[in-house]
């Protein structure tokens, strides 16, 4: 067996082991330490530059927006412009209406004048065929007559 004094350097030297071992670990999570704050700037920088790259575009989508909204004011004018336009039609086409309305009596004149004529050119071409054929038949006659003697 040991003696006490074997035993204490023994435990000495473990402790001591221990102790260096300690030490290693402490440089290592201070060294461990050390690069996860350099990772976290890192990510500052990086999330810091991502937040100015989402600012750039949140202000780009602003200014479409804002063209958009120009487009659409545009578009808005146009419309009212178009309604304008369309309730002028409207009036013109009232007013044709109106001024058909006072030609129908006019249509319906000309009509009954046109039945009217086109009985009367009946009658007069029966009349005509009529004096026609009675010429006809008195000439036969007369040609008859002399054709006799």
């Amino acid at each position: 067996m040991a003696t006490l004094d074997e035993r204490v350097a023994l435990l000495e030297g473990t402790v001591g082991e221990h102790s260096h071992m300690l030490s290693g670990i402490r440089d290592a999570l201070v060294h461990l330490e050390q690069r996860i704050e350099e990772r976290f700037r890192l990510f500052e920088q990086r999330f810091g530059m991502l937040d100015r790259v989402l600012e750039r575009i949140e202000r780009r989508f602003d200014a479409i927006d804002q063209r958009f909204e120009a487009i659409d004011r545009r578009f808005d004018a146009i419309d009212r412009r178009f309604e304008a336009v369309d309730r002028r039609f409207e009036a013109v086409d009232r007013q044709f209406e109106a001024v058909n309305q006072r030609f129908e009596p006019v249509d319906r004149r000309f009509e009954v004048m046109d039945d009217k004529m086109s009985r009367q050119f009946t009658w007069l071409v029966g009349i005509q065929m009529t004096t026609l054929a009675a010429v006809v038949t008195t000439l036969a006659a007369v040609v008859a007559a002399l054709v006799r003697r």
